[in-house]
């Protein structure tokens, strides 16, 4: 299990492994001349600008070699160290990575043809091969190609055809000529930016026809025409901030069906005090009226267009009966033995549709836990779990106020969730608008400069960690005990 749990950071001290170098200059021109090697054909492209990424995390590059900072040096443990020193021979002014059918595949620039032959073949795989020289200039050593000064690393093996394909495409043909959000990522200064198309992702991400089906139906209810999405990531000092927004076809703001209103944050008056998890959105009649109407098509449509169902429409005018603040607040932790605290509202037009909604929810749980109850307060229907004597995380108000939907997770919650993330403070997903998601995520200062480098610190550390060779052979004992 731990193993797996530790698969991620491997995996991207692996990729910063191959992109460090000792160039670190902008160019959004080699961006854009690398997007133009990109097939239109992708479903998913991400660039990321390293040298915005070195720089924040500390390390440099001086007379051709890596200088990385004392602390993450002694987090990395000396062996580690040495390598990440060694590196040579790649630009990191241009990172592009895209998928090609189920392929993951990262491209970017030679800075020094010689030097990076010598780090791939000695350092990155040590196994003592030599580059095999393909057609085109094209010479390709185990995942790693590099024709000229472009290279690519393919994460499932390496067809010579296919990469000259890339590197020979006409501009016409490439994925920077037909894409719009592609295009837009060579312009944007974030520390990472993305698009994907929505059917490819559906399609090569191998679901059934239920899966499909429920993705289907949930566009339906809240993007309608969503055909793209695309956003961008940038650590800071203090927070790490993510925006994503839909697009349709003609890559223009997707229309969303469901339109919600402001947060009542007045209700977080009535939650545990001692809350670590917070959520919320806003929704009104016209909300829940759009949503009736398409469930209630939804299920017609899954049950040959009968309507003649009692409980889709016991939950149809349940929901209509719906007009407010969504709310749910928790003091949770996953030490086992622990009593969590729940308390979730939702508000209601009217002490009547309260209890409807109430009806509807023990229709479907006839036997309530005993720790659990459900009862309603005039409009508002409330969902208890565990002894909630005191309420009151008014504290959170301005948080909450003039947001549409938000989350709350503090660090007493997340810390005990991620190992190493004591540094959060915490998670925000907000909509300002609904054409644009926004996930915020807050931190302590703790000693870093920024978040990046804290979660540089935590990589480096389970990578020690994780090549402990006792540690490595009391895993593998584990895993054959579970076997």
């Amino acid at each position: 299990m731990k193993r797996f749990i530790n698969w991620l950071p491997m995996a991207v001290v692996a990729m910063f492994m191959m992109v460090m170098s000792a160039c670190s200059d902008s160019s959004n021109s080699d961006v854009e001349a690398l997007l133009k090697t990109v097939p239109q054909e992708t479903s998913a492209v991400v660039v990321i600008d390293m040298g915005r990424v070195l720089d924040k995390v500390g390390i440099e590059a001086k007379d051709g070699e890596l200088v990385l900072p004392a602390k993450l040096k002694e987090a990395m443990g000396e062996d580690a160290a040495a390598k990440f020193e060694k590196m040579k021979g790649v630009k990191t002014d241009a990172l592009v990575v895209f998928m090609h059918r189920k392929t993951a595949v990262v491209t970017g620039y030679v800075s020094d043809q010689e030097a990076f032959r010598s780090y791939v073949k000695d350092e990155m795989y040590g196994d003592g091969g030599e580059w095999n020289a393909a057609e085109d200039n094209l010479d390709v050593y185990r995942n790693m190609a590099v024709r000229g000064d472009q290279f690519w690393f393919l994460s499932d093996g390496v067809s010579t055809a296919t990469i000259l394909g890339w590197a020979n495409l006409k501009e016409a043909e490439s994925a920077y000529a037909t894409n719009k959000l592609v295009a837009d990522l060579a312009v944007v200064e974030k520390d990472l930016r993305f698009c994907y198309d929505v059917d490819r992702v559906m399609q090569l991400g191998k679901l059934d026809m239920e899966q499909k089906m429920a993705m289907q139906m949930m566009q339906e209810m809240f993007v309608r025409d969503m055909a793209y999405s695309g956003g961008w990531l940038d650590f800071g000092k203090d927070e790490v901030v993510v925006e994503v927004r839909s697009y349709n076809s003609k890559f223009e703001a997707a229309e969303y069906v469901v339109e919600l209103t402001k947060i009542d944050a007045s209700l977080l008056g009535k939650l545990p005090e001692s809350s670590n998890f917070v959520m919320a959105f806003g929704a009104d009649s016209k909300m829940w009226a759009t949503l009736c109407s398409a469930f209630s098509e939804a299920m017609a449509a899954l049950t040959g267009g009968s309507q003649d169902n009692a409980i889709v429409e016991k939950v149809v005018n349940a929901v209509r009966g719906l007009d407010g603040t969504v709310m749910a607040g928790a003091e949770i932790s996953p030490v086992p033995g622990y009593e969590p605290k729940l308390m979730a509202l939702v508000e209601t037009k009217d002490a009547s549709a309260a209890r409807d909604v109430m009806n509807l929810v023990a229709m479907f749980v006839p036997e309530m836990p005993a720790e659990m109850s459900l009862t309603t307060d005039d409009k508002l229907v409330k969902f208890v779990m565990g002894d909630v004597t005191e309420t009151g995380v008014d504290n959170l108000k301005s948080y909450f106020d003039g947001k549409l939907m938000a989350v709350y997770m503090d660090g007493r919650f997340i810390n005990e969730l991620v190992g190493g993330a004591d540094m959060a403070e915490y998670c925000v997903i907000s909509a300002e608008t609904m054409d644009c998601m926004t996930t915020r995520i807050k931190v302590k200062n703790d000693g870093h400069a920024n978040i990046l480098e804290a979660i540089a610190m935590i990589i480096a550390q389970n990578e020690k960690e994780i090549t402990n060779p006792a540690l490595e052979e009391a895993e593998l004992d584990y895993e054959d005990i579970l076997r």
